[in-house]
């Protein structure tokens, strides 16, 4: 992890995971939450070369209302700190790609890999995603009836929503950077831990 010129930067994470993951079947998992790393989930939605902004959201939403459907939701984006460990090693992935755009809900997405590649342009668009998630009171009835949505973002507070309330959950207060961390550290601190089962989407 660590040579003498510092942190080394790991580009194979994910050949480590998939050696280390274990297949279930989905006819014999009925979990109560489903914990799931948003910068991961950036990833594999659908985007739209010619789209707006605003179609990637819609897009992260209606993935997000799939999972409300049947289990509560804790979707945890990274914290983003400058100046820490983290963000030197976030500053390795960049792999030449530094143009960062000024996103608003209207415009033109960028290419897939200048958004979600770039910390400042990334940031921007978890940013836009977490206050429309907010904002979305059609959002809040239509999926949040029967599950609740936890959503941490910037802040070290995360926030429910569930029907039409949107409070600060000021127990999952975190000052971690890595989701990973705080998806842990959620399923310590919440009623998911030892009464219910959990499925973890990375």
């Amino acid at each position: 992890m660590f040579n003498e010129k510092g942190m080394k930067i790991c580009k194979t994470k994910s050949v480590l995971k998939r050696n280390l993951q274990e297949e279930m079947s989905n006819r014999k998992l009925h979990p109560d939450a489903t914990v799931i790393d948003g910068s991961a989930l950036l990833w594999t939605i659908n985007w739209q070369s010619q789209g707006t902004v605003n179609d990637f959201v819609t897009n992260v939403k209606n993935r997000v209302k799939k999972y409300l459907e049947k289990t509560n939701v804790y979707l945890v984006f990274d914290h983003y700190d400058d100046f820490s460990t983290k963000s030197v090693a976030r500053g390795g992935r960049e792999t030449g790609v530094t143009r960062t755009h000024q996103l608003r809900i209207e415009t033109k997405l960028p290419a897939q890999i200048v958004v979600l590649a770039v910390v400042e342009n990334k940031k921007h668009m978890i940013s836009i995603i977490f206050g429309e998630l907010i904002r979305d009171r059609l959002f809040h009835v239509v999926c949040t009836k029967g599950h609740k949505l936890v959503v941490t973002e910037e802040q070290p507070c995360p926030v429910e929503i569930s029907s039409e309330e949107v409070k600060t959950r000021h127990d999952l207060e975190t000052h971690h950077e890595e989701a990973d961390n705080i998806i842990l550290q959620q399923v310590l601190k919440t009623e998911m831990w030892g009464k219910s089962s959990v499925r973890d989407l990375r």
